[in-house]
């Protein structure tokens, strides 16, 4: 029952969601996502989040620390990527990025796709980047939830995810690249509504990235990588070995 909770201030509110900062009943605070009027596909994947986020452990994602069947607890993180418009500390963006692919790595590793990967999705706990919302991931493969529909955010997500294919890992390498892109540059790779991006998207539109303003040789490399065919990107565990090695 979510009147165990003291809500402190909404954090964000859609027609699915409410996002609170919230205080629980041992005066512990939390973010707690609460579920409003879902579908049944809408609920099935909300009960999947609850139980990914306690069957995943890693230092990259965000901790569940309580659920129900209408409510979620998180531990609270700050700050996000997406008020980090463009980084000139390369190193800063390299620690952040192989940080983030080390986290993609485990995900892939348990069979995991998370599938909107995007600025706003990556918070801090200090000064350690951390993946938040597993409301839509999937299942790498063959995932029973999939419906007609196309999931994710229409700005950072891979073409073939765009045309509504199935969770594969390979599609968030290119959403990595798509946020490490906008970080190095400034730059998002698909700018508008998300409707017209999704519309854009949907009828072919490519993304030109801007490759010259990368002056890191082997992060540009990594960019293009990740951004090719989805055959020909690279995995998470090779970006970040490829990071971590400098």
């Amino acid at each position: 029952m979510t009147e165990r909770f003291v809500r402190l201030a909404i954090r964000h509110s859609s027609r699915g969601f409410n996002v609170s900062d919230a205080l629980d009943a041992a005066g512990r605070r939390v973010v707690l996502k609460e579920a409003r009027a879902l579908d049944a596909l809408g609920r099935q994947r909300f009960l999947r989040e609850a139980r990914l986020g306690q069957q995943l452990r890693h230092s990259g994602l965000a901790s569940v620390l309580d659920h129900d069947e209408g409510w979620i607890a998180f531990e609270p993180l700050e700050g996000s990527l997406a008020s980090w418009p463009r980084i000139v500390d390369l190193a800063e963006a390299r620690r952040v990025l192989e940080r983030l692919a080390a986290t993609l790595a485990y995900m892939h590793a348990c069979g995991v796709v998370h599938r909107d990967l995007k600025p706003a999705h990556v918070m801090f706990r200090g000064s350690e980047p951390v993946l938040i919302d597993l409301g839509v991931a999937g299942l790498a493969g063959d995932d029973p939830l999939e419906g007609a529909e196309i999931v994710g955010s229409p700005a950072w997500m891979a073409p073939e995810q765009a045309l509504g294919a199935m969770p594969e890992p390979s599609a968030d390498i290119w959403s990595l690249c798509a946020v490490a892109h906008n970080l190095l540059t400034g730059r998002p790779l698909f700018a508008g509504s998300a409707d017209a991006v999704l519309a854009m998207r949907s009828a072919g539109a490519m993304c030109r990235p801007y490759l010259t303003e990368i002056a890191d040789p082997t992060l540009a490399a990594i960019v293009v990588a990740g951004l090719g065919p989805a055959k020909d990107r690279p995995s998470a565990a090779q970006i970040a070995a490829q990071l971590a090695a400098g």
